[in-house]
């Protein structure tokens, strides 16, 4: 009986979320002879392998609670054991006053940390925003997916009423920008975090800071995404030299299909704006990297291209292949 390919798409998405086999979606592709970011081709390959193992189970395409719990053991996962799983804490009193303690000093602003894989990654946030930790836990599962020597460099994260310079979007500072370009009264005033509390988390820990202004923080999750995680590109960008996200020799040719909505970016280096958005974009968007879908190439070629050149940067050299 043939298989309702669209609806299994759909299935496995949200699947994938509820028993969170996402994190292990490397070992599955390899184990049933899957193609990487195609998802009908995913769906037909699950199907063969779900009727390789009848009778008793469904052929649907779908990894649903009753193929997961035999493929889980096929590729060796433990069960209650999760890939990628985060966990939210929120700092002590900041749940009641809104006043954050942070290592024994406190901070004007609500604190938040995910914890991924015994990495933290921090959040502040200086806006009125009933929803900041609702935020925070609708972005665990994209942070689930950057590798750990990626979430090993991750700046702070600060929701700000507006950018220093009041331009729009997100923006990301290294540390030796921090100091003179968000601690100064015009700039303080404009972003709403107190210089104190810059120069506590992030000066003199000596770190950099991403910034999400509150009119980028303020929309729905599926547009949030991709201005975080274009801006944690940046910072895996600014924390791999020499190249960062982009190889070396690398053309425009290797990133054909990303010239859309990447003008937006802030970096002068055409080149830089399009490898940070491929990042953004494998991590929020897995099965569809590219923006316009070039006519020489299939979905899946273009994808896989895209994330071959990622992964000849200098931010990739330590991250084991999938």
């Amino acid at each position: 009986m043939a298989i309702n390919v669209r609806r299994a798409v759909v299935q496995n998405t949200i699947w994938s979320r509820r028993l969170n086999w996402y994190g292990y979606q490397a070992q599955i592709e390899t184990h049933i002879h899957a193609v990487t970011q195609n998802p009908p081709q995913f769906v037909q390959a699950v199907a063969q392998w779900q009727r390789n193992h009848q009778p008793g189970m469904d052929v649907d395409g779908i990894i649903g609670p009753n193929t997961w719990s035999v493929l889980r053991q096929e590729i060796g996962v433990a069960s209650g054991t999760v890939q990628g799983a985060a966990t939210v804490a929120v700092s002590a009193g900041s749940v009641s006053s809104g006043i954050g303690s942070i290592a024994g000093a406190s901070i004007s602003g609500e604190s938040c940390s995910l914890s991924v894989r015994g990495h933290s990654v921090n959040f502040y946030c200086y806006i009125n925003c009933s929803r900041f930790r609702e935020k925070v836990q609708q972005l665990e599962t994209f942070f689930s997916r950057v590798p750990d020597q990626h979430l090993s460099v991750l700046y702070p994260i600060f929701i700000m009423e507006n950018k220093p310079g009041r331009g729009k979007g997100g923006g990301t500072w290294t540390h030796d920008l921090v100091q003179s370009q968000l601690t100064g009264t015009a700039q303080v005033r404009n972003t709403g975090i107190p210089a104190a509390d810059i120069e506590h988390l992030v000066i003199r820990p000596g770190k950099g800071m991403i910034g999400i202004p509150a009119a980028n923080w303020n929309v729905s999750i599926a547009e949030l995404k991709f201005t975080v995680f274009h801006e944690v590109g940046h910072c895996i960008d600014f924390s791999f030299p020499p190249g960062g996200l982009v190889p070396s020799g690398a053309r425009n040719a290797d990133f054909e299909g990303m010239e859309s909505e990447v003008r937006r970016c802030g970096s002068s280096d055409p080149l830089i704006r399009k490898a940070v958005e491929v990042y953004a974009r494998h991590i929020c968007s897995p099965y569809r990297i590219f923006y316009n879908q070039p006519p020489s190439e299939t979905s899946a070629q273009a994808n896989r291209r895209l994330l071959s050149t990622l992964r000849r940067s200098s931010a990739f050299s330590s991250v084991p292949s999938s």
